[in-house]
């Protein structure tokens, strides 16, 4: 009788992702896991996907800034803005903005994922965490291109 013999299951994606034209950062998968803390149901595609769209939005919305900083000879976002200890704050705020817009991305689909306990998984697809962390994107874009930001809320 035939036994059928699995293969280990190995990750077609690769363990950072290369930005597009090496102004902004690679981003390293599991720094994002690690640092944007992201619940282990996610499988490595679903990560890198998302990931790669949040990088791409990002860089969409900051060409005007980086085709600025690179006329001014900058050719990598850590020399460009403020380097504040040693640190360019830019890319600091690059890799918060995509992982914040990664996570959104994620927990929007986290019903379609597992739905171990009702309660958490309603806090983890809430409206007002995905907008929060939206928030939190649009916050570091916009502090990296100097735009001041202003809420205004209805009372």
């Amino acid at each position: 009788m035939y036994q059928y013999h699995k293969e280990p299951e190995t990750s077609i994606h690769p363990d950072s992702i290369t930005n597009d034209g090496g102004f902004w950062p690679d981003i390293v998968i599991a720094d994002f896991v690690k640092e944007a803390r992201i619940p282990p149901q996610y499988d490595d595609g679903k990560q890198y996907s998302a990931l790669v769209r949040a990088m791409a939005t990002a860089n969409i919305e900051l060409k005007s800034w980086t085709a600025r900083q690179i006329e001014q000879g900058k050719t990598r976002s850590d020399d460009a803005g403020q380097i504040i200890g040693g640190v360019g704050v830019a890319t600091s705020l690059y890799k918060d903005a995509v992982y914040n817009r990664a996570k959104a991305n994620l927990l929007t689909h986290f019903a379609t994922v597992n739905r171990k306990d009702e309660a958490e998984a309603l806090a983890k697809e809430s409206q007002d965490t995905y907008d929060r962390l939206i928030t939190e994107y649009q916050k570091a874009i916009r502090t990296i291109q100097d735009t001041v930001t202003a809420s205004v809320r209805l009372l």
